[in-house]
Protein backbone atom coordinates (compact mmCIF):
# COMPACT_ATOMS: atom_id res chain seq x y z
CA UNK A 1 0.00 0.00 0.00
CA UNK A 2 1.40 3.03 -1.20
CA UNK A 3 0.44 6.51 0.78
CA UNK A 4 0.51 9.16 -1.44
CA UNK A 5 1.42 12.88 0.50
CA UNK A 6 0.60 15.70 -1.00
CA UNK A 7 2.86 16.53 -4.02
CA UNK A 8 4.61 13.05 -4.61
CA UNK A 9 1.53 11.75 -6.99
CA UNK A 10 4.19 10.68 -10.17
CA UNK A 11 6.79 8.97 -7.42
CA UNK A 12 4.27 7.01 -5.97
CA UNK A 13 2.88 5.84 -9.57
CA UNK A 14 6.04 5.16 -10.92
CA UNK A 15 7.54 2.99 -7.93
CA UNK A 16 4.07 1.17 -6.68
CA UNK A 17 4.57 -2.58 -6.95
CA UNK A 18 2.12 -5.29 -8.84
CA UNK A 19 -0.91 -5.66 -6.78
CA UNK A 20 -0.39 -2.57 -4.82
CA UNK A 21 -2.77 0.95 -4.79
CA UNK A 22 -2.18 4.66 -4.83
CA UNK A 23 -4.42 5.65 -1.86
CA UNK A 24 -4.46 9.10 -1.47
CA UNK A 25 -4.25 10.81 2.28
CA UNK A 26 -4.51 14.41 1.13
CA UNK A 27 -5.89 16.36 -1.80
CA UNK A 28 -3.23 17.02 -4.64
CA UNK A 29 -2.95 20.08 -6.65
CA UNK A 30 -0.61 18.88 -9.79
CA UNK A 31 1.62 21.57 -11.80
CA UNK A 32 2.12 19.54 -14.29
CA UNK A 33 1.17 16.28 -16.10
CA UNK A 34 1.35 12.86 -14.51
CA UNK A 35 1.92 10.08 -16.81
CA UNK A 36 0.73 6.04 -15.94
CA UNK A 37 2.71 3.97 -17.81
CA UNK A 38 2.75 1.02 -15.93
CA UNK A 39 -0.55 -0.90 -14.25
CA UNK A 40 -1.52 1.04 -11.08
CA UNK A 41 -5.38 1.19 -9.10
CA UNK A 42 -5.56 4.48 -7.53
CA UNK A 43 -7.60 5.01 -4.33
CA UNK A 44 -9.18 8.94 -4.31
CA UNK A 45 -10.21 7.81 -1.08
CA UNK A 46 -12.50 10.53 -0.81
CA UNK A 47 -9.75 13.23 -1.42
CA UNK A 48 -8.95 15.43 -5.15
CA UNK A 49 -6.74 15.64 -7.34
CA UNK A 50 -6.94 19.10 -8.82
CA UNK A 51 -5.05 20.71 -11.94
CA UNK A 52 -4.98 24.20 -13.64
CA UNK A 53 -3.34 23.78 -16.90
CA UNK A 54 -4.30 23.00 -20.29
CA UNK A 55 -2.59 20.17 -21.51
CA UNK A 56 -4.51 18.01 -24.42
CA UNK A 57 -3.02 15.09 -23.44
CA UNK A 58 -4.54 15.51 -19.68
CA UNK A 59 -3.47 16.17 -16.00
CA UNK A 60 -3.32 12.51 -15.87
CA UNK A 61 -2.29 10.96 -18.86
CA UNK A 62 -2.41 6.85 -19.62
CA UNK A 63 0.25 5.47 -21.96
CA UNK A 64 0.24 3.08 -24.50
CA UNK A 65 1.69 0.37 -22.14
CA UNK A 66 -0.39 2.26 -18.94
CA UNK A 67 -3.50 0.43 -17.19
CA UNK A 68 -4.89 2.98 -14.93
CA UNK A 69 -7.93 1.67 -12.39
CA UNK A 70 -9.56 4.34 -10.47
CA UNK A 71 -11.80 3.86 -7.43
CA UNK A 72 -12.86 5.63 -4.37
CA UNK A 73 -13.10 3.31 -1.30
CA UNK A 74 -14.26 6.82 0.78
CA UNK A 75 -17.62 6.09 2.38
CA UNK A 76 -18.87 10.08 1.39
CA UNK A 77 -17.90 9.14 -2.36
CA UNK A 78 -16.11 12.46 -2.36
CA UNK A 79 -13.45 11.98 -4.50
CA UNK A 80 -12.54 13.56 -7.58
CA UNK A 81 -10.39 14.42 -10.25
CA UNK A 82 -10.48 17.83 -12.04
CA UNK A 83 -8.80 20.13 -14.53
CA UNK A 84 -10.08 23.53 -14.56
CA UNK A 85 -8.87 24.30 -18.17
CA UNK A 86 -7.70 21.55 -19.55
CA UNK A 87 -8.73 17.89 -20.19
CA UNK A 88 -8.71 16.09 -16.96
CA UNK A 89 -7.69 12.35 -17.89
CA UNK A 90 -6.09 11.48 -21.73
CA UNK A 91 -5.98 7.85 -22.69
CA UNK A 92 -3.72 5.76 -25.19
CA UNK A 93 -4.15 3.16 -22.66
CA UNK A 94 -6.74 1.12 -20.67
CA UNK A 95 -8.43 3.25 -18.30
CA UNK A 96 -11.08 1.46 -15.64
CA UNK A 97 -13.33 3.38 -13.54
CA UNK A 98 -15.55 2.29 -10.60
CA UNK A 99 -15.78 5.67 -8.56
CA UNK A 100 -15.07 9.37 -8.22
CA UNK A 101 -16.51 12.55 -9.68
CA UNK A 102 -14.39 13.78 -12.78
CA UNK A 103 -14.60 17.14 -14.11
CA UNK A 104 -12.39 18.96 -17.41
CA UNK A 105 -12.71 20.31 -21.01
CA UNK A 106 -12.63 16.55 -21.31
CA UNK A 107 -13.42 14.69 -18.39
CA UNK A 108 -12.36 11.86 -19.79
CA UNK A 109 -10.70 11.77 -23.62
CA UNK A 110 -10.04 7.89 -25.46
CA UNK A 111 -7.78 9.10 -27.90
CA UNK A 112 -7.32 7.56 -31.78
CA UNK A 113 -3.79 6.97 -34.13
CA UNK A 114 -3.54 5.86 -37.25
CA UNK A 115 -5.87 2.82 -37.13
CA UNK A 116 -3.77 0.90 -34.85
CA UNK A 117 -3.33 3.02 -31.49
CA UNK A 118 -6.34 3.73 -29.41
CA UNK A 119 -7.32 4.18 -25.64
CA UNK A 120 -9.87 1.87 -24.40
CA UNK A 121 -12.05 2.62 -21.41
CA UNK A 122 -14.70 0.49 -19.03
CA UNK A 123 -16.69 2.96 -16.68
CA UNK A 124 -19.11 0.95 -13.95
CA UNK A 125 -19.29 4.18 -12.06
CA UNK A 126 -18.28 7.81 -11.46
CA UNK A 127 -19.53 11.12 -12.58
CA UNK A 128 -18.56 13.12 -15.36
CA UNK A 129 -18.54 16.96 -16.42
CA UNK A 130 -17.33 19.47 -18.87
CA UNK A 131 -16.15 22.65 -17.72
CA UNK A 132 -16.96 23.68 -21.02
CA UNK A 133 -20.42 23.96 -21.97
CA UNK A 134 -19.48 23.23 -25.69
CA UNK A 135 -16.89 19.79 -24.93
CA UNK A 136 -18.67 16.76 -23.98
CA UNK A 137 -17.96 15.22 -20.68
CA UNK A 138 -16.17 12.23 -22.68
CA UNK A 139 -14.60 12.39 -25.96
CA UNK A 140 -14.59 8.85 -27.52
CA UNK A 141 -12.11 8.14 -30.45
CA UNK A 142 -11.19 4.90 -29.14
CA UNK A 143 -13.27 1.82 -27.26
CA UNK A 144 -15.65 2.50 -24.48
CA UNK A 145 -17.72 0.51 -22.52
CA UNK A 146 -20.17 1.98 -20.15
CA UNK A 147 -21.69 -0.60 -17.18
CA UNK A 148 -22.40 2.00 -15.17
CA UNK A 149 -21.86 6.35 -13.69
CA UNK A 150 -23.41 9.33 -14.74
CA UNK A 151 -22.06 11.35 -17.87
CA UNK A 152 -23.37 14.43 -18.56
CA UNK A 153 -22.69 14.35 -22.21
CA UNK A 154 -20.80 11.24 -24.51
CA UNK A 155 -19.45 12.16 -27.81
CA UNK A 156 -18.27 9.13 -29.68
CA UNK A 157 -16.85 8.43 -33.33
CA UNK A 158 -15.48 4.94 -32.57
CA UNK A 159 -16.01 1.88 -31.11
CA UNK A 160 -18.76 2.29 -28.15
CA UNK A 161 -20.99 -0.37 -25.78
CA UNK A 162 -23.63 0.52 -23.36
CA UNK A 163 -24.87 -1.31 -20.82
CA UNK A 164 -26.02 0.43 -18.06
CA UNK A 165 -25.84 4.05 -16.20
CA UNK A 166 -26.93 6.77 -17.25
CA UNK A 167 -26.07 9.16 -20.34
CA UNK A 168 -28.25 12.94 -20.29
CA UNK A 169 -26.52 13.80 -23.77
CA UNK A 170 -24.98 11.05 -26.27
CA UNK A 171 -24.13 11.84 -29.86
CA UNK A 172 -22.46 10.02 -32.46
CA UNK A 173 -20.28 11.24 -34.97
CA UNK A 174 -18.01 10.33 -37.44
CA UNK A 175 -14.31 11.92 -37.52
CA UNK A 176 -12.41 12.87 -40.42
CA UNK A 177 -9.54 11.21 -39.60
CA UNK A 178 -11.51 7.89 -38.94
CA UNK A 179 -14.00 7.67 -41.72
CA UNK A 180 -14.84 3.90 -41.14
CA UNK A 181 -18.03 2.20 -40.25
CA UNK A 182 -17.56 1.61 -35.96
CA UNK A 183 -20.17 -0.38 -33.93
CA UNK A 184 -22.45 1.80 -31.25
CA UNK A 185 -24.25 -0.72 -28.82
CA UNK A 186 -26.97 -0.12 -26.45
CA UNK A 187 -28.31 -2.96 -24.82
CA UNK A 188 -29.05 -1.14 -21.63
CA UNK A 189 -28.88 2.18 -18.98
CA UNK A 190 -30.86 5.49 -19.37
CA UNK A 191 -29.86 7.76 -22.22
CA UNK A 192 -31.61 11.38 -21.98
CA UNK A 193 -31.64 12.10 -25.79
CA UNK A 194 -29.24 10.11 -28.33
CA UNK A 195 -28.32 12.26 -31.88
CA UNK A 196 -26.80 10.91 -34.64
CA UNK A 197 -24.52 12.87 -37.10
CA UNK A 198 -26.73 13.25 -40.50
CA UNK A 199 -24.66 10.93 -42.97
CA UNK A 200 -22.89 8.49 -39.91
CA UNK A 201 -21.60 5.57 -41.20
CA UNK A 202 -21.76 4.20 -37.88
CA UNK A 203 -23.59 0.98 -36.78
CA UNK A 204 -26.24 1.43 -34.05
CA UNK A 205 -27.75 -1.24 -32.76
CA UNK A 206 -30.19 -0.44 -29.66
CA UNK A 207 -31.05 -3.68 -28.01
CA UNK A 208 -32.28 -2.00 -23.90
CA UNK A 209 -32.46 0.97 -22.37
CA UNK A 210 -34.83 3.74 -21.78
CA UNK A 211 -34.72 6.87 -23.92
CA UNK A 212 -36.07 10.41 -22.68
CA UNK A 213 -37.03 11.26 -26.54
CA UNK A 214 -38.43 9.18 -29.40
CA UNK A 215 -35.62 7.03 -31.70
CA UNK A 216 -35.48 6.16 -35.14
CA UNK A 217 -36.64 2.62 -35.13
CA UNK A 218 -34.17 2.11 -38.33
CA UNK A 219 -31.64 1.43 -35.41
CA UNK A 220 -33.22 -1.33 -33.04
CA UNK A 221 -31.97 -4.71 -33.11
CA UNK A 222 -33.94 -7.49 -34.69
CA UNK A 223 -36.96 -8.63 -32.62
CA UNK A 224 -37.03 -5.49 -30.59
CA UNK A 225 -39.41 -2.22 -30.33
CA UNK A 226 -39.84 1.29 -28.73
CA UNK A 227 -42.49 1.35 -25.86
CA UNK A 228 -43.63 4.33 -24.55
CA UNK A 229 -43.97 4.67 -20.71
CA UNK A 230 -46.90 6.96 -19.69
CA UNK A 231 -45.55 6.85 -16.10
CA UNK A 232 -41.97 7.34 -16.15
CA UNK A 233 -42.42 9.69 -19.74
CA UNK A 234 -39.61 7.31 -21.27
CA UNK A 235 -39.17 5.17 -24.15
CA UNK A 236 -38.50 1.76 -23.24
CA UNK A 237 -37.02 -1.33 -25.81
CA UNK A 238 -39.21 -4.17 -25.31
CA UNK A 239 -39.22 -7.46 -27.08
CA UNK A 240 -41.63 -7.04 -30.48
CA UNK A 241 -44.86 -9.89 -31.92
CA UNK A 242 -41.64 -12.35 -32.76
CA UNK A 243 -40.98 -13.00 -29.09
CA UNK A 244 -37.03 -12.12 -29.03
CA UNK A 245 -35.59 -12.37 -25.96
CA UNK A 246 -33.13 -8.85 -24.80
CA UNK A 247 -31.26 -11.13 -22.13
CA UNK A 248 -28.99 -13.30 -22.97
CA UNK A 249 -29.23 -16.62 -21.26
CA UNK A 250 -25.89 -18.76 -19.92
CA UNK A 251 -25.97 -22.37 -19.55
CA UNK A 252 -23.49 -24.89 -18.55
CA UNK A 253 -23.84 -28.13 -19.93
CA UNK A 254 -21.84 -31.21 -21.20
CA UNK A 255 -20.80 -32.48 -24.65
CA UNK A 256 -22.99 -35.68 -24.44
CA UNK A 257 -25.76 -33.06 -23.25
CA UNK A 258 -24.94 -30.45 -25.84
CA UNK A 259 -27.28 -31.65 -28.69
CA UNK A 260 -30.57 -31.95 -26.34
CA UNK A 261 -30.53 -28.23 -26.43
CA UNK A 262 -32.70 -26.46 -28.54
CA UNK A 263 -30.88 -23.55 -30.97
CA UNK A 264 -32.51 -20.20 -29.18
CA UNK A 265 -30.51 -16.78 -30.51
CA UNK A 266 -28.70 -14.80 -27.46
CA UNK A 267 -28.35 -18.57 -25.65
CA UNK A 268 -24.44 -18.65 -24.27
CA UNK A 269 -23.49 -22.25 -23.81
CA UNK A 270 -20.61 -23.34 -21.88
CA UNK A 271 -19.59 -26.91 -22.33
CA UNK A 272 -17.33 -27.31 -19.78
CA UNK A 273 -15.64 -30.42 -20.07
CA UNK A 274 -14.55 -29.43 -23.19
CA UNK A 275 -13.58 -25.74 -21.73
CA UNK A 276 -15.27 -24.45 -24.96
CA UNK A 277 -18.18 -22.04 -25.40
CA UNK A 278 -21.34 -22.04 -27.73
CA UNK A 279 -23.41 -19.06 -29.00
CA UNK A 280 -27.10 -18.79 -30.87
CA UNK A 281 -27.14 -15.98 -32.97
CA UNK A 282 -29.09 -15.32 -36.08
CA UNK A 283 -30.85 -19.51 -35.49
CA UNK A 284 -27.01 -20.75 -35.75
CA UNK A 285 -25.10 -22.57 -33.17
CA UNK A 286 -21.27 -21.34 -33.73
CA UNK A 287 -18.53 -23.04 -31.24
CA UNK A 288 -15.74 -21.41 -30.10
CA UNK A 289 -12.29 -22.88 -29.52
CA UNK A 290 -9.31 -22.24 -27.80
CA UNK A 291 -11.28 -20.16 -25.14
CA UNK A 292 -9.08 -17.99 -22.33
CA UNK A 293 -10.35 -17.67 -19.44
CA UNK A 294 -9.93 -14.37 -17.34
CA UNK A 295 -11.66 -13.22 -14.08
CA UNK A 296 -12.11 -9.42 -14.64
CA UNK A 297 -12.47 -6.82 -17.66
CA UNK A 298 -9.19 -5.15 -15.44
CA UNK A 299 -7.72 -8.62 -16.58
CA UNK A 300 -8.31 -8.13 -19.96
CA UNK A 301 -7.38 -4.90 -20.41
CA UNK A 302 -4.25 -5.40 -18.54
CA UNK A 303 -3.10 -7.97 -21.50
CA UNK A 304 0.31 -6.17 -23.24
CA UNK A 305 0.04 -8.19 -26.20
CA UNK A 306 -3.16 -10.55 -26.54
CA UNK A 307 -3.27 -13.10 -29.15
CA UNK A 308 -5.63 -13.51 -31.45
CA UNK A 309 -8.78 -15.23 -30.40
CA UNK A 310 -11.21 -15.46 -28.10
CA UNK A 311 -11.65 -14.31 -24.51
CA UNK A 312 -14.55 -15.06 -21.78
CA UNK A 313 -14.42 -12.56 -18.81
CA UNK A 314 -15.80 -14.56 -15.96
CA UNK A 315 -16.96 -11.22 -13.47
CA UNK A 316 -18.91 -9.68 -16.23
CA UNK A 317 -19.95 -13.11 -18.38
CA UNK A 318 -19.03 -11.45 -22.00
CA UNK A 319 -17.52 -12.97 -24.88
CA UNK A 320 -14.62 -11.26 -26.60
CA UNK A 321 -12.58 -11.63 -29.67
CA UNK A 322 -9.55 -10.07 -30.09
CA UNK A 323 -7.71 -9.41 -34.10
CA UNK A 324 -6.09 -6.27 -34.11
CA UNK A 325 -8.41 -4.55 -31.23
CA UNK A 326 -11.22 -5.80 -29.16
CA UNK A 327 -14.55 -7.07 -30.27
CA UNK A 328 -17.41 -7.67 -27.74
CA UNK A 329 -19.29 -10.58 -28.71
CA UNK A 330 -21.55 -10.94 -26.06
CA UNK A 331 -23.28 -8.36 -24.02
CA UNK A 332 -23.42 -8.85 -19.82
CA UNK A 333 -26.65 -11.10 -19.01
CA UNK A 334 -29.63 -9.80 -17.28
CA UNK A 335 -30.06 -12.81 -15.14
CA UNK A 336 -29.15 -12.81 -11.65
CA UNK A 337 -26.58 -16.33 -10.92
CA UNK A 338 -26.89 -17.67 -7.51
CA UNK A 339 -23.57 -19.45 -6.75
CA UNK A 340 -22.94 -21.41 -3.28
CA UNK A 341 -23.25 -24.36 -1.72
CA UNK A 342 -26.25 -24.29 0.19
CA UNK A 343 -29.31 -23.12 -1.95
CA UNK A 344 -31.97 -21.23 -0.05
CA UNK A 345 -35.07 -22.73 0.78
CA UNK A 346 -37.48 -20.48 -1.23
CA UNK A 347 -36.02 -19.87 -4.77
CA UNK A 348 -37.32 -17.24 -7.17
CA UNK A 349 -37.94 -17.93 -10.83
CA UNK A 350 -35.88 -15.87 -13.19
CA UNK A 351 -32.35 -16.51 -11.33
CA UNK A 352 -30.11 -19.49 -12.19
CA UNK A 353 -28.91 -21.44 -8.85
CA UNK A 354 -25.51 -22.69 -8.96
CA UNK A 355 -25.12 -25.91 -6.50
CA UNK A 356 -20.86 -26.06 -6.32
CA UNK A 357 -20.90 -29.19 -4.36
CA UNK A 358 -23.34 -31.36 -6.20
CA UNK A 359 -22.16 -29.27 -9.65
CA UNK A 360 -25.64 -28.78 -10.67
CA UNK A 361 -27.71 -25.77 -12.24
CA UNK A 362 -31.21 -25.63 -11.17
CA UNK A 363 -33.91 -22.94 -11.28
CA UNK A 364 -36.90 -22.63 -8.95
CA UNK A 365 -40.03 -23.78 -10.09
CA UNK A 366 -43.03 -21.94 -8.21
CA UNK A 367 -45.77 -24.44 -8.74
CA UNK A 368 -44.20 -27.54 -7.30
CA UNK A 369 -41.90 -25.26 -4.63
CA UNK A 370 -39.26 -27.12 -5.59
CA UNK A 371 -35.66 -26.43 -7.49
CA UNK A 372 -35.66 -28.47 -11.03
CA UNK A 373 -32.05 -29.40 -12.29
CA UNK A 374 -31.52 -28.64 -15.70
CA UNK A 375 -27.98 -29.27 -16.34
CA UNK A 376 -24.78 -30.78 -14.40
CA UNK A 377 -21.23 -30.99 -15.09
CA UNK A 378 -19.63 -33.89 -16.85
CA UNK A 379 -16.01 -34.76 -15.07
CA UNK A 380 -15.31 -36.56 -18.42
CA UNK A 381 -16.21 -36.53 -22.63
CA UNK A 382 -15.53 -39.73 -24.50
CA UNK A 383 -14.80 -39.77 -28.14
CA UNK A 384 -18.03 -40.21 -29.30
CA UNK A 385 -18.89 -37.45 -27.35
CA UNK A 386 -16.34 -35.15 -29.20
CA UNK A 387 -18.18 -36.91 -32.05
CA UNK A 388 -21.89 -36.60 -31.60
CA UNK A 389 -20.92 -32.65 -30.73
CA UNK A 390 -19.78 -31.79 -34.36
CA UNK A 391 -21.93 -34.01 -36.21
Amino acid sequence: MANVENGALQTAIDNVAVGETVVLTNDITLTNRVTVANVVTIDLNGFTIASNFNDSYGAIYVGTKGVLTIVDNSSKQTGSIINTVGNAIGNYGSVIVYGGTFIGNYALYNFYYSNTIYGTSVIYGGTFKSTDKDSPSIANCGNLTVNGGTIETLDTTNVLNVTDGTIKNLYVGTADYNPEKQNTSISGGHIATLTIENGSVNEIVVSGGTFDNAVDSQYLAEGFEFAYDEGTGAYGVVTDSSGASNNLKVIATSSSRIRDLVIKNGQLIFIRDLKRIAFDFNNTRVFYNQIVELDTEADRLALENPLNGYYFVIGSACLWYYKDGWTQITERPKEVIFIGVELPDLGQEGKLYIDTDDKEISVWDDETDTYIAVSNYTEEASDIDIEKLFN
